[in-house]
């Protein structure tokens, strides 16, 4: 406990001690007269009797009450004094009498019975207080006030201090904790929090004022750090933070080929100063929109001046799609905008760098970074020279082959619209009976000028931009009608088709299938599906699970070009196989080394799966493979690949 407060409850303690002395004081004069006035009349006519007995009897009885310490009676008419002290009187220091004066008496005149009316005063008695018994009250008293208030006061302390540990000193320590817990020179965003918090309290209002500048700082600097890296109108990545990212994206896509993309839109300089800044921001936004409908969720698109924008291409697998992208993005472009009341063509000029990324090191992406942007920007310039709204690569050479492919590929779409497709039939002979056993469905592509264009030139093609799964679609519909009319000629063999990776990953090939044989009523082991060695299956599992579903349906399985490719044996152990081809390449060396192919055959008799020869040109061949146990052929030897009508008349 403080001096303070000791010092505070000495007070208060005198003070109420004081205030109880007067009180006493009063109360000890009131009683002192009330026992004068009852004794006096008693006096009065004992002296007047000269009864000394009754006198004494009568100052005893006074004497010995507890609350008078001494009496003095004077008997004018006898001439007689006496006093008489208390039996309770004690000794009492003087220090006592010196701190509280309470010596009390009452000096009482005795007056004669009255004669002529007339009252005389026949003597007096002086009635004294019990000091001591008073100073004991007193002191009882005292202690009394003084141990009440210091229990008051420690309990008031108490109660204190628990409110200021609890909302300021604890609350404090906690902040500065989280305070030394803020490293120096972070400019991360943090907050203060209290675990005891009123909305009037002035720390909680310290707090709040503190979190509320932190959070204010940390709009600021958001702020601040998206106009350093972001262009404030298009809110794109400018070249502060794009190449970076650029950099970071080398570094981590090793041995593939990347793609960048400049974009120069000459329409927003030559606006400057015709549109007004709302309306210039209108335009720009608009484009951006467009830009981004352009191109892919993971590609990468910046502005690095007011019109001037950069792609980056993330997943690439060649120039053609590069350039397939850039005429996406031009055709955006340089469409009709509506801004306000205008209508605008935008003109535009796209630059294009594509290499194949060997970044290694961040020395090496920073380098290999400019660079490329450096080939996009000088891309830009030959194509300024070109004319409006060109593409160009950064070498020539692509910027033709790329736009060669592009026609390609349009002019595989229009031949699918245009029905330029054509199913042939490759008939596949049992030889140990000269029967025929089964059909390879292929396709032919017969041009306007009558010229037919050989698979080998737009099937890889038609893989790599996506029109295999529509013209794969189509042959699937032409062989189910090629089996269907067979069941009224009275050919009763399967159908072979060939299907691509692509196809396979596609997510309603499977159904496809099944929808349609249940469309035209074919059994499923009419069916064959042919699988190359070398295509490439990206999630073999999901694919093994998709081919047991056709099986479950009747539909067998083959793998095709057996031999040639590197995933033969793998394919074989994961895949649920049927029937093996082996390619035409392996047949060409039997005369020189026949083993592979006897191999070949060996493999399909332990597991109990048919073995078809492909490209047999010569009797030779075919007596060979008869005699090594391999009974099913397909090639020139027999026949070549017929159209279906010439098909259907010649094995009706």
């Amino acid at each position: 406990m403080s001096i303070a407060s000791s010092v505070l409850i000495c007070l208060f303690t005198i003070v109420q001690f004081y205030l109880f002395v007067e009180q006493r004081k009063t109360i000890y004069t009131k009683n002192l007269e009330n026992i004068s006035f009852l004794a006096v009349p008693i006096l009065s006519e004992a002296i007047e009797s000269n009864n000394d007995k009754k006198i004494n009897s009568l100052l005893d009885d006074l004497v010995n009450i507890t609350e008078i310490e001494k009496l003095e009676f004077i008997d004018n008419k006898n001439n007689k004094n006496n006093v008489k002290y208390s039996l309770y009187l004690h000794n009492y220091t003087e220090w006592y009498s010196k701190i509280i004066d309470i010596q009390i008496l009452k000096r009482t005149p005795i007056y004669s019975s009255p004669v002529e009316g007339k009252k005389q005063v026949i003597g007096y008695i002086t009635l004294y207080t019990n000091t001591m018994h008073a100073y004991q009250l007193f002191w009882i008293r005292f202690i009394s006030l003084f141990l009440s208030y210091t229990i008051l006061s420690a309990i008031l302390i108490f109660c204190l201090s628990w409110q200021l540990k609890k909302r300021i000193i604890a609350p404090l320590k906690s902040l500065t904790y989280q305070l030394k817990g803020v490293p120096q020179n972070d400019d991360k965003f943090h907050q203060l929090t209290l675990s005891f918090e009123d909305e009037h309290d002035e720390l909680s209002m310290l707090v709040r004022s503190y979190n509320d500048n932190q959070r204010a700082l940390q709009k600021a600097k958001k702020s601040i750090s998206q106009l350093s890296t972001h262009d404030p109108i298009s809110l794109l990545p400018n070249m502060t933070l794009f190449q970076p990212v650029f950099e970071q994206y080398l570094l981590s896509s090793y041995g593939s080929s990347t793609g960048l993309i400049i974009i120069v839109v000459e329409t927003l300089q030559e606006t400057i100063g015709v549109l007004n800044a709302e309306q210039q921001q209108i335009l720009i936004r608009k484009l951006v929109t467009r830009m981004k409908s352009g191109i892919e969720q993971t590609d990468l698109l910046g502005q690095i001046a007011p019109d001037r924008f950069i792609v980056l291409l993330r997943e690439t697998d060649n120039p053609y799609q590069v350039m397939r992208i850039a005429q996406n993005l031009m055709s955006v472009v340089t469409d009709v905008v509506s801004v306000q009341e205008m209508t605008l063509r935008s003109i535009a000029r796209i630059g294009i760098s594509y290499q194949k990324n060997n970044v290694e090191t961040v020395t090496e992406s920073q380098i290999f970074a400019e660079d490329m942007i450096a080939q996009a920007t000088s891309a830009i310039n030959m194509a300024m020279r070109e004319g409006k709204n060109q593409i160009v690569f950064f070498e020539p050479s692509l910027t033709d082959k790329a736009k060669e492919r592009l026609v390609q590929e349009a002019q595989i779409v229009k031949a699918l619209e245009n029905g330029e497709f054509s199913l042939y039939l490759q008939p596949q002979v049992d030889i140990r009976t000269n029967k025929l056993s089964g059909a390879e469905a292929l396709v032919r592509w017969t041009t306007d000028n009558g010229n037919i264009n050989s698979p080998a030139d737009f099937i890889p093609l038609a893989e790599e931009m996506g029109g295999i799964v529509p013209l794969g679609d189509w042959v699937l519909m032409q062989s189910l009608k090629v089996l269907s009319n067979w069941r009224i000629l009275g050919i009763d063999i399967p159908i072979s088709l060939n299907v691509s990776g692509v196809q396979l990953s596609h997510d309603g090939f499977i159904a496809s299938i099944k929808e349609k044989l249940i469309e035209f009523e074919i059994p499923g082991n009419k069916l064959h599906i042919e699988i190359t060695e070398t295509a490439c299956i990206s999630n073999i599992i999901r694919t093994a699970e998709q081919l047991k579903e056709l099986r479950e349906l009747g539909v067998k399985i083959a793998l095709d070009d057996f031999g040639i490719g590197y995933a033969g044996l793998n394919y074989l152990n994961n895949l649920p196989v049927d029937i093996i081809k082996i390619d035409k390449s392996l047949l060409d060396q039997i005369h020189d080394d026949n083993s592979l192919v006897r191999v070949i055959g060996l493999i399909g008799t332990a597991l109990s799966i048919d073995i078809i020869a492909e490209g047999v040109d010569s009797k030779e061949k075919c007596d060979w493979l008869l005699a090594n146990g391999i009974h099913y052929i397909q090639g020139y030897w027999i026949s070549p690949a017929l159209p279906v009508g010439d098909f259907n008349r010649k094995y009706q």
